[in-house]
């Protein structure tokens, strides 16, 4: 009853296609530690990742949990197997140099196979606000008119777009520190009023149709406008981590940076979403020069 829809079809899919397949002839009371040992060995053997592997193993356990409760099992037989250790994946951002570039590039789009003029990309006031807010996709696409305040100068994020198994749908944040309020950059509060036009109900940015865009081809179109600005392929929420690393990078204090990202924890936000510049290591440097080398 607890699950949002995008988390019960994501345990859903994990159950019929990886646990149930390798798991699912034993009864309850004869599943042992060794068996749960041989799905995750198995599992490996065959080449699928530590990280669904894992997930996996999280939700038999959780199973296995209620099944305790329920007085239908003594323990968890999930407790004493060995997991496999999850290798941290290399998050790729984009300089500022490379934003620069990608800005750049949107502005002087040009629709293919025409001979139209060059104007800014439709989504260009989509992919700035990323960029200066650090917002995820499905913040983005499921924002509306309502949570934009241009005259005070921020937006209010109190939901997002998912697609489920039953069609797209707006749910609201997992954690309270997600319902947040973030100031706009002057260039992006102008760019959203030229985009709004008359348009002051629904979804901020929306297809030709008017209906909202599916995350999937919200990120063809990134892909896309990499391409033309010679950048390398990226993902959409790598630009969250860019956002992080460039407000840090510039100053910004930790404390601040997280509760923008919508982090309850700073040490979280330190963690996963800040990874330093080679500028950034330089300067660390530099300021090491010259403790040891004071100048008197």
């Amino acid at each position: 009853m607890n699950l949002k829809q995008n988390s019960y079809d994501s345990y859903h899919n994990t159950i019929k296609f990886h646990i149930v397949p390798l798991l699912g002839k034993y009864q309850l009371q004869k599943l042992t530690t060794n068996i749960v040992q041989k799905f995750i060995n198995d599992s490996s053997e065959k080449g699928t990742s530590a990280r669904t592997i894992q997930y996996s193993i999280f939700i038999l356990s959780s199973a296995l949990k209620q099944a305790i409760k329920n007085k239908a099992l003594i323990y968890n037989v999930c407790d004493a197997v060995e997991r496999p250790k999850q290798v941290k994946m290399q998050i790729k951002t984009l300089s500022v140099e490379q934003m620069q570039q990608f800005k750049k590039s949107m502005e002087e789009y040009r629709v293919p196979n025409t001979k139209l003029p060059t104007r800014h990309h439709p989504l260009y006031p989509a992919f700035l606000l990323q960029m200066t807010t650090g917002i995820c996709r499905g913040e983005l696409l499921g924002l509306t008119w309502e949570n934009i305040h241009l005259d005070e100068g921020y937006i209010s994020i109190n939901q997002h777009l998912v697609i489920t198994t039953k069609g797209a749908m707006i749910e609201t944040p997992k954690t309270p520190s997600s319902i947040r309020d973030i100031p706009l950059t002057t260039e992006v509060i102008e760019l959203l009023r030229k985009h709004k036009g008359q348009n002051t109900q629904g979804f901020a940015f929306t297809t030709d149709e008017g209906n909202y865009i599916h995350p999937r081809n919200y990120q063809c179109t990134f892909d896309m406008l990499l391409r033309k600005a010679n950048l390398p392929k990226i993902r959409i929420h790598d630009l969250r981590h860019g956002f992080a690393t460039t407000m840090l990078g510039n100053g910004v204090d930790l404390a601040t940076t997280s509760l923008m990202l919508g982090h309850s924890d700073p040490k979280f936000t330190a963690k996963v979403y800040v990874h330093p510049t080679m500028d950034m290591k330089k300067s660390a440097m530099d300021k090491m020069s010259e403790i040891m080398n004071p100048i008197k």
